[in-house]
C-alpha cells in the first residue's frame, strides 16, 4: 500500500524531479485539466477533483511517514489538485489555463501543518483562482 501511496502523493513520480518538484506537480496537473477540458463534462470535472482529493489526503499522509517529515518535497498532488480546482468550471482557453498554471506556482504552501487535508486545502488559494477570472490576454490601453 505504501508504493501505491507514494505513486499517488507524488503524481506518477512526477514529485522526483531534482529541480521545482512542485511546479512539475502543476504541470502534471494542467495536462490532467487538458483531459478533463476535452471531456466538456461538469460530471467527470466533479468527480476526479473529489476522487483525486480524497485519494491525495490519504497518498499524502502515508507519503509522509514514508518520507518521515511534514509536507516532504515530492510529495506534489496537492498541486495537481490546486490546479484542477484553480481551473474548475471556468470556461478558459489555454492562455488563461497557463496564467492559472504560473499562478499556483506562486501559491503560498503552508508547511507548518501536520494534517495532509491541510495542506491540500492550503493549496487550493482563492487568489489562483481570481488570477484566472480576471486574466485578459490582450489588456485594452486607455490613450492619454
Amino acid at each position: 500500500m505504501t508504493r501505491l501511496a507514494v505513486f499517488i502523493a507524488t503524481a506518477a513520480y512526477c514529485g522526483y524531479f531534482p529541480v521545482a518538484p512542485g511546479t512539475v506537480g502543476s504541470a502534471a496537473g494542467l495536462v490532467v485539466y487538458a483531459i478533463v477540458w476535452w471531456t466538456q463534462s461538469p460530471i467527470v470535472e466533479v468527480a476526479l477533483i473529489a476522487s483525486l482529493f480524497v485519494a491525495g489526503v490519504w497518498a499524502g499522509t502515508t507519503a509522509e511517514q514514508y518520507f518521515g517529515g511534514i509536507d516532504p518535497g515530492p510529495v506534489v498532488i496537492d498541486e495537481v489538485v490546486g490546479m484542477l480546482i484553480t481551473l474548475a468550471f471556468i470556461p478558459v482557453g489555454w492562455s488563461a489555463a497557463l496564467a492559472g498554471f504560473f499562478r499556483s506556482c506562486g501559491a503560498k504552501n503552508f508547511a507548518s501543518h501536520s494534517a495532509a487535508w491541510i495542506d491540500t486545502l492550503a493549496d487550493q488559494t482563492p487568489s489562483a483562482r481570481s488570477e484566472v477570472v480576471t486574466y485578459d490576454p490582450l489588456p485594452v490601453r486607455s490613450r492619454r
